[in-house]
């Protein structure tokens, strides 16, 4: 396991050197070196508060949540406001939380299956062409929310069937966090709470106060930002850009990956009359305006709409033959073999999860985190970096279905002839 750890962490250095994407370009005030989080993160590195997402000051925003922008300000305090610098802590921080993915996947692998599958499943990790892409080309929060999500369900697996308080306790803090990060996983917590309750009913507790305890050590933790963007923006809401969202998402000129891309003069930072209605309108009002278009396209474009959202989950299972751009001048442009290692894992993660299901083994957890997460993205918009976080998921069912498919092979195999 440690070759895989070092074989994964070198790999990335290496090609970031290699395509140097920590040339940061100084146009539109670095605005492509980590777009509405670098924003962020330079008005907090500057004192200014959590605010102006866009090139332009705006106040107070709730446009992303806290989490990577809070790491980012961080990085920028250390080594400087967008200087290259800064660029290389970010992606070798990429490549830590990428190399730690491995390893929080091969417990995984072997807490459900056996250490061997673990093991694929992280040699796979390591070498897997998004993975590495975004580690060495994305300043975002892709990195580090796949790895705190794989963290959590390698916690959620290994609880022990009477969880303690502390357990519990854990279980909440690590919920609440990673949503500080990322709200997206918020849909899939209902249904762990319910598989942990289940299971602590099974040994002979009633299960609702261990789903309460955690339950409310995540409200805990995550209440107060929303409650800080009804004080600050008088919306009480993890974020202040879903209308917007899904507006890009659902309108006429709606294509690539079903949702036409954030480049289509409809975004404020692309659009010189949306930059003006956002900064005239203020953040939330805009936001509420971009919902009201949104829905009065759905309503008078059902069958549109219905397209729409066909080509968001295709997009999603299968890919789009766009070009893989990054955030800066790099880019692999191999849209047909990207699109193979997109689908690729797809067939053998089908056939892991239907043997793990025949042989009763305790997938639930994985099943509805790959059945729930991209659910509203089907509605609203689809991009390769919002599928990323549970591809482990997928290259761990994926090398349990080979395992299992391989020695279905060699008991099938004819045996040699005695002489």
């Amino acid at each position: 396991m440690g070759i895989v750890v070092l074989v994964c962490f070198f790999l990335r250095v290496a090609l970031m050197i290699k395509l140097r994407s920590y040339d940061i370009p100084a146009a539109f005030d670095h605005w492509n070196f980590g777009y509405e989080a670098g924003r962020i993160a330079r008005s907090l590195a500057l004192g200014q508060g959590f605010s102006s997402p866009l090139i332009e000051p705006s106040g107070p925003t709730a446009f992303l949540p806290p989490g990577y922008p809070l790491v980012l300000s961080g990085i920028f305090r250390l080594f400087g406001i967008y200087t290259a610098r800064s660029a290389i802590a970010a992606y070798l921080l990429n490549c830590i939380f990428s190399s730690l993915t491995c390893i929080m996947l091969y417990h995984l692998g072997t807490r459900i299956f056996n250490r061997a599958t673990g093991l694929l499943a992280a040699a796979c990790l390591a070498v897997y062409p998004p993975s590495i892409w975004h580690a060495v080309s994305t300043i975002w929060d892709t990195t580090l929310l796949t790895f705190a999500l794989v963290g959590l369900v390698a916690w959620l697996y290994g609880l022990p069937p009477r969880a303690s308080a502390l357990h519990l306790i854990a279980t909440g803090l690590m919920m609440g966090f990673i949503a500080l990060l990322n709200p997206a996983p918020l849909t899939f917590y209902p249904v762990a709470l319910f598989i942990l309750w289940r299971q602590q009913r099974a040994k002979g507790s009633s299960g609702y106060r261990e789903a309460a305890l955690v339950a409310g050590i995540f409200l805990l933790v995550y209440l107060p930002w929303p409650a800080r963007n009804a004080l600050a923006l008088g919306s009480f809401s993890p974020r202040s850009n879903g209308g917007l969202v899904l507006r890009l998402g659902n309108d006429a000129a709606a294509w690539r990956a079903g949702g036409g891309g954030w480049d289509r003069g409809i975004y404020p930072s692309e659009s010189p009359r949306e930059n003006r209605l956002f900064h005239q309108m203020g953040e939330v009002a805009y936001d509420r305006y971009c919902t009201g278009v949104a829905m009065d396209y759905i309503r008078t474009h059902p069958g549109r709409f219905a397209v729409l959202t066909l080509r968001r989950i295709q997009a999603w299972w299968l890919g789009e033959r766009v070009e893989w751009a990054g955030n800066f001048k790099v880019a692999f442009g191999l849209a047909t073999l990207k699109r193979l290692v997109w689908v690729l894992p797809l067939p053998f993660a089908i056939a892991g999860c239907f043997i793990a299901w025949r042989k009763r083994l305790r997938i639930g957890i994985l099943l509805a985190l790959l059945a729930i997460y991209p659910l509203a993205y089907y509605f609203t918009l689809v991009e390769e970096r919002y599928r990323f976080p549970i591809e482990p998921f997928l290259l761990l069912t994926g090398s349990y279905g080979i395992m299992q498919l391989r020695i279905t092979r060699a008991k099938k195999a004819p045996k040699p002839a005695e002489e």
